[in-house]
């Protein structure tokens, strides 16, 4: 889902955490560092819950095998978000693209 700012991001991503929690399936959120110490600052007990990743992305394959062997035989939330620092020159314009990127 995009979103535009850290708050907004934040109001997505909370409640979803939570209710996966609550649901007791496994959470794996991979995005940027700051992103990731916001969302464990505002789950408080709960971040310690859920699993995360800054260098999740690599290989196509090797991710979707990663994926994959995370995911197998139980209930999961992946909350993803790919690094674009490598992908800075071919990124859309930002008016085509309300999504806040780390």
């Amino acid at each position: 889902m995009p979103y535009d700012s850290d708050e907004a991001f934040l109001r997505l991503a909370v409640p979803h955490v939570r209710s996966a929690l609550a649901e007791g399936r496994h959470v794996l959120v991979i995005t940027c560092a700051a992103k990731l110490s916001l969302l464990k600052d505002a789950l408080g007990p709960d971040a310690g819950r859920i699993d995360v990743s800054t260098t999740w992305y690599g290989h196509p394959y090797r991710t979707l095998a990663a994926y994959h062997e995370y995911t197998r035989g139980r209930r999961t939330l992946v909350i993803c978000e790919p690094s674009w620092a490598r992908t800075a020159s071919r990124r859309a314009p930002a008016s085509s693209s309300p999504t806040s990127w780390c």
